[in-house]
C-alpha cells in the first residue's frame, strides 16, 4: 500500500507542476449521508468560475429515482446544483471541463451533458432559494454533480459560505445480483434451444 501512496503523491506533484487542477470530489454521497462543505466565490457562469465549483459523486442503477438536496447553512449563500452521468474524479477542471453556459451546461471526457439541475426550488432565508430536485437515473454507474454560488451576497466570508449536500434514492449496483441475472439468462437460453 505504501508504494501506491507514493505513486499517487508523485502523480499529483506532476499535475500541480503542469498547472493542472485535478478534480477531487468533496465526497461520494451514495450512502445517503448529509455532508457539509463551503463555497468561496461565485462560480455559475464563465470558464474561470468552474474553479469555485464543489464536485460530488454517487452511484445509481438505471431507473433509480434520485433526489439532490442542497441546503445553505449561511444565509448569504445562493446555491445551485446540476448533475451529469459519469465520474469527474481526476479530470482537470481547467482544461477538461467545458462549461458553455456555465454551471447549467457543463460536461467533460466520459461525462454526459447535464441531466438535471436545481436552483431556488426550496424557499430559504437569504438570497433566493436552495436546490432540491430529482430525476430518474438513465444508466447504471457513477454520477457527478456540482454545487456553485449563483447570486450570493458578496463579498464572500474568509471561510466561505457553508452548506450541506445529500443524495437520496441512490443504490450501489450489486455484483452478486448481476451475476445471478446473467446465470438465469444462460439457463433460459439453454431451455429454449431444447
Amino acid at each position: 500500500m505504501r508504494n501506491v501512496v507514493v505513486c499517487l503523491v508523485g502523480a499529483c506533484g506532476l499535475a500541480a507542476a503542469a498547472g493542472a487542477q485535478p478534480i477531487l470530489p468533496v465526497a461520494d454521497l451514495t450512502s445517503g449521508a448529509t455532508v457539509g462543505s463551503s463555497i468561496f466565490a461565485q462560480g455559475v457562469n464563465g470558464g474561470a468560475q468552474r474553479a469555485f465549483w464543489d464536485f460530488w459523486t454517487f452511484s445509481a442503477n438505471a431507473g433509480d429515482v434520485i433526489g439532490i438536496h442542497v441546503r445553505r447553512i449561511d444565509q448569504g449563500l445562493d446555491p445551485m446544483a446540476s448533475v451529469v452521468f459519469g465520474n469527474v474524479t481526476g479530470l482537470d477542471r481547467t482544461t477538461e471541463i467545458t462549461d458553455d453556459g456555465g454551471a447549467f451546461n457543463w460536461t467533460g471526457p466520459g461525462l454526459s451533458p447535464v441531466i438535471a439541475s436545481g436552483d431556488d426550488d426550496i424557499d430559504q432565508p437569504g438570497p433566493f432559494g436552495d436546490p432540491d430536485f430529482g430525476f430518474v437515473a438513465p444508466a447504471t454507474g457513477v454520477y457527478s454533480f456540482i454545487v456553485a454560488g449563483f447570486l450570493s451576497t458578496e463579498p464572500f466570508p474568509e471561510n466561505g459560505y457553508a452548506y450541506t449536500a445529500r443524495v437520496t434514492g441512490s443504490t450501489v449496483p450489486n455484483p452478486g445480483a448481476a451475476a445471478m441475472l446473467g446465470l438465469a439468462g444462460v439457463v433460459a437460453t439453454r431451455r429454449r434451444r431444447r
